[in-house]
């Protein structure tokens, strides 16, 4: 028999392969060149994908964000060849820490037992970077011509830790004796196996430095033994990052023998930083070479990792394997392979001979660097390969401007500089290149203590031309006596787009996404670890004003997404230095899901080096339609469900600003509804100074929606007008009166609140009504426009009350000589109502196109003689303002809602609805204001009279949105009906109208138990009758168990979990055309 100790990746394949005759053919294969140990990797990997819902949650994910990356990686790479000219491809350094785990008798360091010396372990780390840097023994040449793949500079170095985790030096070497060292890996010790107890002896921050541990002999388990001593090493995945197992076991004999021995870790750190085998097909599949195999496009389809008999003639003539023949499969732009091509033996994470290795392809070099640079970033921002203690080191910890692009052509570069060393630095000499030019240094004097950063500003530099750049900094001289101690953190590189074609400097701009999928030019999206999800969609929006694109975040189709995770769309620079006042205006739609989100609005006013906060809308706040959409994707379905938001930009007027729009995953994103935007404005403004001759000067300044209005009357008040920038549907929403006087700011009212009681006989009038309450510019439109025309003559009486408090309005009986506007409330003279019938030529203030010209009555101001009755009251730091409108027709101000026996609603109610949702009724409501409320009590009908069921609390006092939600966990088979009962603070109460929810349990399907252990079950209600099917999914959407069977109603049909690990799943269950979809839990 020729299988030895020393031939264990022969067992391995004799356990995988059966007969005598294929171990002869393995034995006649080994004679011809020494071939390796196997790796353990795959094998762990699937016990802990198999066995750990959090390990195959993060392994998935993982996945999932580096195919986005990576597929924008391959479509930016053809088109964009600037991007080798301009890149910042730097070499990337991990330090590494190295664990000789050598048995108890081998006390003395001897490279012939399993205390390695210090010589040996530094030749390892010499054989790991010439790999990797490709050169030397290692350099790889051209394969496949047609293809144009090469052997490449994966532009990563190793460098054994120089600092230890508590800051003392180190040589990156630490021995442990340890009977450990003969490793049973997964024999069970302590709450783990033998691989954590051997860890647990000796580890070192996984999150600053690689873990390597070297060990006499790597076996599976005793029970197997000597079979199962197959393995020469194993690495864990990136999704391990950070956890006390994670990183490289590694059979000491193997470690820097010779350059082929090396190439058994050289595979474990690939695994390390995301390489699979590039055997990693069980059936050759190559529809979509980012996703099938080894997840790079350039590694040709292999099979079961085949054994070559010969690598010793040239190449490509002489290849003697082809396990698969699908290389051509995938015809997208990924694939470089057009032809049917032989298996690549040469390469790093295959398993042909050792002497046959010494490639990494470009595919795989972009997989691991985006790895590092992303999930193990923390690597890079480690100080464990700086010596400490050193009298003299400064380091450039980053580049904070520019960050991706500049604003200007007169460029201020800026570093954030770290001193490590133990002397203050109070000089710094900085050279400056832009585009491999040398340009001025910048010469820093200042004190920097050790162990403090600080950021730095250099000469101001001149972009020659619109494109990409690239911007390197590079410390030449430190306190006057040249470079430090340490070089390798004196450089930092970054590239940079210069776009002046993009920046926006004349306002209105809005960005309506009818034109194109696409983003315009200087707008981007930004993930900082992954592809954006946010997409153009195209299509019915079910609302006017939204057309047929919008923006949207693609998180209902994406489900691997990590908690906290962000997504955003970053405007270009918007140039307000021509403007006095500006502001932002954007739809949003939104209907909550499984996993929240919350959106946050931020603008920078330095280039984007740092960003404020101007809105931040969480996950109940974000929602713009009521309820929870579970079973399938959502759009919006009318007008109500998209809501505009408004935000000042005053405070920025006079400068370059950039916009964020980020949105934030607050859960895991799985099966997080779709969050659409759309027409995102940007106005600006400048004051026009008119003289205050009444409405019709006021009108005619309107013009076209174009700039704010302002005139300035006889007391030297200045009248600033603001309207929309849109043609509004109504006066109300045309023009707001905000006072200054000498240039300073006498008022700036808030939204104002509003009650209406139509008195009607015994009950209340349903009126046709417009609200017009928005924020605009920090001013806001208060109208509301009635429509009580089409009622029956004489009009009835309407008695309107206002709720206002001391921050709305000046005192109420305040009158100051001013010309209010028909249809509008003057900020100053307080409260003014106006009957508004007929036609006014200007667009402006159009109500009824076709009609005459509009006719203004005043019918009450505040403070003046009025033909109205009107009240007030203070109510402890709130006021009421009633009148009475006697008789009238064509329209009045007011707000909706509904009187009930002369009764108002205390609070404005916007919606309240009621959704089933599985075995539970969700109901929603919000409320514009509240006065006085204490609490919300939820009522159901029972037997013709109303009980309660729950409350809820109020916010006593508010004049913002506020949205609240009540779940009903025992809802009646068929008709439910709700009411909200509004209590105030002295216990009075009113009644809001009642809704109605059918419940029917699923709509016919049970599914239970859920969570569960072995199996569950679907059972349909009585009366359903059809073909059943139905599927579960894991997150990632693939398939895992279905079942398709003809049912009745009351029968249950079992489905078995079988294999199928603990997680969470999707459940779609399909009967007569509906569909239903929910969580699915397994233990």
């Amino acid at each position: 028999m020729c299988l030895s100790p020393t031939q264990p990746f022969m067992v391995y394949l004799y356990r995988l392969l059966s007969g005598t005759a294929m171990l002869s053919i393995v034995c006649s294969l080994y004679a011809q060149a020494p071939a390796p140990d196997a790796c353990g990797t795959d094998v762990l990997h699937q016990q802990m994908y198999n066995h750990d819902a959090e390990y195959q949650r993060t392994f998935d994910q993982m996945n999932e964000r580096l195919y986005r990356q990576l597929l924008q990686h391959q479509r930016q790479a053809p088109s964009s060849p600037q991007r080798n000219n301009n890149s910042c491809d730097q070499v990337l350094q991990i330090p590494v820490v190295v664990h000789i785990m050598h048995l108890p008798g081998d006390q003395t360091p001897d490279d012939q037992t399993s205390n390695l010396t210090d010589a040996r372990v530094q030749a390892g780390i010499a054989h790991l970077n010439d790999a990797f840097r490709n050169r030397g023994p290692y350099a790889g040449g051209p394969y496949y011509t047609d293809a144009g793949i090469s052997s490449v500079d994966v532009e990563i170095e190793f460098v054994l830790a120089r600092r230890a985790p508590d800051g003392s030096p180190t040589n990156g070497i630490v021995r442990v004796p340890t009977a450990y060292s003969n490793l049973f890996k997964d024999d069970p010790c302590g709450n783990g196996t033998e691989d954590g107890c051997m860890k647990a002896l000796s580890i070192w921050d996984p999150t600053r430095y690689m873990n390597v541990w070297l060990v006499n002999e790597i076996c599976e388990t005793r029970a197997d033994n000597p079979g199962s001593c197959w393995i020469g090493g194993y690495a864990f995945y990136a999704n391990s990052h950070g956890q006390p197992y994670d990183g490289i076991v590694n059979e000491a004999r193997f470690w820097g023998a010779s350059p082929d021995d090396s190439k058994l870790h050289i595979h474990e750190v690939g695994h390390y930083l995301n390489l699979f085998h590039t055997f990693r097909n069980e059936d050759c599949a190559n529809d979509n070479c980012l996703l099938d195999g080894d997840r790079v496009c350039d590694t040709p389809p292999d099979l079961n990792g085949t054994i070559y008999t010969s690598c010793n003639s040239p190449v490509p003539a002489n290849r003697t394997s082809n396990s698969c023949s699908t290389d051509a499969n995938d015809s997208s732009p990924n694939n470089p392979f057009s032809t049917d091509v032989q298996d690549m033996y040469e390469n790093y994470m295959d398993y042909g001979f050792w002497v046959c290795q010494n490639t990494f392809t470009p595919g795989q070099k972009a997989r691991m660097r985006a790895s590092l640079q992303g999930i193990r970033g923390s690597l890079l921002q480690s100080d464990g390969a700086i010596p400490p203690n050193s009298a003299l080191d400064v380091g450039i910890e980053r580049i904070s401007m520019p960050d991706g692009f500049a604003c200007s052509s007169a460029m201020t570069p800026v570093l954030e500089v770290k001193n490590y060393g133990t002397n203050t630095i109070n000089s710094l000499v900085i050279g400056q290149e832009l585009n491999g030019n040398l340009l001025s240094s910048y010469n820093w004097a200042g004190s920097l203590a050790p162990g403090q950063s600080s950021n730095i500003a250099l000469n101001t530099i001149n972009i020659p031309f619109e494109g990409t750049h690239t911007f390197k900094a590079i410390i030449l001289d430190a306190n006057g006596i040249g470079k430090d101690s340490y070089s390798l953190n004196d450089e930092s590189c970054d590239v940079f787009d210069y776009a002046p074609s993009a920046i926006l400097n004349t306002l209105p701009y809005c960005l309506d996404f009818e034109g194109s999928a696409n983003l315009p030019a200087g707008w981007k999206k930004e993930n900082a670890r992954a592809a954006s999800l946010w997409k153009s969609y195209e299509g019915p929006l079910a609302c006017a004003d939204a057309g047929q694109r919008a923006f949207y975040l693609d998180t209902w189709e994406n489900s691997a997404i990590e908690f906290g995770s962000e997504d955003a769309i970053v405007s270009s620079v918007i140039d307000l230095s021509n403007y006095s006042s500006a502001e932002l205006r954007f739809d949003r739609a939104y209907k909550r899901a499984f996993a929240p989100l919350a959106l946050t609005v931020e603008v920078s006013a330095d280039c984007g080096a740092s960003f404020q906060q101007l809105l931040h809308l969480d996950e109940l706040s974000l929602a713009t339609a009521p309820g929870f959409a579970y079973s399938g994707l959502w759009i919006p379905g009318s007008c109500d469900e998209w809501q505009q938001e408004n935000i000042n930009l005053n405070d920025y007027v006079g400068s370059s600003i950039i916009l964020r729009f980020k949105a934030t995953y607050t859960q895991s994103a799985a099966f997080s509804q779709r969050l659409y935007l759309d027409n995102l404005c940007i106005d600006g403004f400048s004051d026009v100074v008119l003289p205050c001759t009444g409405p019709s000067a006021i009108a005619s300044a309107v013009g076209e929606y174009v700039a704010d209005t302002a005139c300035l009357d006889g007391a030297g008040w200045t009248h600033y007008w603001k309207r929309a920038a849109t043609p509004p549907a109504t006066p109300a929403d045309v023009l707001l009166l905000s006072i200054k006087q000498d240039g300073v700011m006498q008022l700036e009212p808030s939204q104002v609140r509003v009650g209406i009681t139509p008195a009607h006989g015994n009950g209340g009038h349903d009126l046709s009504a417009a609200p017009y309450v928005s924020r605009q510019d920090g001013w806001y439109v208060m109208g509301r426009y009635y429509d009580v025309s089409p009622t029956v003559q004489p009009a009835e009486a309407v008695s309107v009350r206002f709720y206002y408090d001391d921050t709305d309005f000046q005192d109420v009986q305040q009158a100051v000589a001013a010309s209010p506007v028909p249809g509008t409330l003057d900020s100053h003279t307080a409260l003014v109502f106006y009957k508004i019938s007929g036609h006014n030529p200007n667009p402006a203030l159009d109500q009824h196109a076709g009609v005459m010209p509009a006719q203004f009555t005043e019918l009450f101001h505040a403070g003046t003689p009025s033909p109205t009755a009107w009240t007030y009251q203070s109510l402890g730091g709130y006021h009421q303002a009633e009148f009475q409108v006697l008789s009238f027709s064509g329209g009045g101000g007011g707000s909706n809602g509904r009187g009930d026996g002369g009764t108002v609603f205390p609070v404005e109610l916007l919606h309240f609805e009621g959704v089933a949702a599985q075995e539970q009724i969700q109901l929603s409501w919000s409320t514009a204001w509240e006065l006085n409320n204490d609490r919300f009590v939820v009522q159901r009908q029972a037997n013709g009279a109303f009980i309660s069921i729950g409350e809820v609390k109020g916010k006593q006092n508010s004049r913002e949105l506020s949205r609240y939600e009540f779940t009903d966990d025992a809802p009646l088979l068929g008709s439910n009906i709700y009411r909200l009962k509004q209590v105030d603070l002295n216990g009075s109460f009113s009644y809001s109208p009642a809704i109605e929810v059918v419940f029917s349990r699923n709509k016919g399907v049970y599914l239970f138990p859920n969570p569960s252990k072995q199996q569950f079950s679907v059972q349909l209600e009585a009366g359903e009758a059809g073909e059943l099917d139905i599927r579960v999914l894991s997150m990632r959407g693939k398939e895992v168990l279905r079942k398709q069977v003809h049912a009745s109603g009351g029968a249950a049909i079992s489905l078995e979990w079988g294999s199928i690990p603990a997680g969470v799943y999707v459940y779609e269950i399909q009967l007569n055309g509906r569909m239903y979809r929910g969580k699915l839990i397994r233990h």
